[in-house]
């Protein structure tokens, strides 16, 4: 007598949740109709009826074990879904902080400018201009340029005819700090143009 089960018996093993459910569903109901004489297993073999029994055991602990893996992959999911949430919640705040920081030290600027920078906002503030057309260098304004005080434009510029627009924020400062910049000559040329770029 072969002892060794067959491989395919195993198989049994690995059946769906809906499945094993299903199953032990039956055997309940089987057993439960018998045991209150609505289903009649006497002229059945005791193994047949001890199979009922065994097999409805299987199914049930294969679907508890079906909704454990449920319920486990829902709780894995759900922490990697919170760990995820919590990283780009640290990044937001990190990325919030970096641009403050460099809106901090921008502004820092308007403190240690030249005497023609001041000029050139001062030019704007009193003529209440926050952008401006220059060459795409920035001509004088180009300090302004990589300090971050004025920034290009959006669309499409022109070498000759580039957009200048003073940053909301560091606008905000100037309006608040108008009288320190109160001092342009507004009937000469633009102050950011050389005189090579003058019509």
């Amino acid at each position: 007598m072969n002892l060794i089960p067959d491989s395919n018996w195993l198989k049994v093993l690995d059946i769906k949740g809906t499945i094993a459910a299903a199953v032990t569903a039956a055997c309940v109901v089987i057993l439960l109709l018998a045991e209150y004489d609505l289903l009649y297993l006497g002229g059945l073999p005791i193994g047949v009826r001890a199979f009922f029994v065994i097999f409805g055991i299987i199914a049930f602990f294969i679907l508890l074990g079906r909704l454990w893996e449920a319920f486990s992959a829902s709780q894995k999911e759900s922490k990697a879904k919170k760990a995820e949430e919590r990283s780009l919640q640290r990044q937001r705040e990190e990325d919030e902080a970096d641009v403050e920081e460099q809106r901090i030290t921008t502004l820092s600027f308007l403190d240690t400018l030249s005497e023609v920078e001041t000029e050139i906002l001062s030019y704007l503030v009193q003529k209440n201009q926050q952008s401006f057309q220059g060459e795409a260098s920035g001509g004088h304004a180009a300090p302004l340029k990589q300090k971050g005080l004025i920034k290009i434009g959006s669309g499409i510029q022109r070498q000759n005819d580039c957009s200048f627009t003073i940053p909301p924020y560091v606008w905000e400062e100037l309006q608040n700090r108008k009288d320190e910049f109160n001092t342009a000559d507004l009937t000469g040329p633009h102050p950011w143009r050389v005189h090579w770029m003058l019509n």
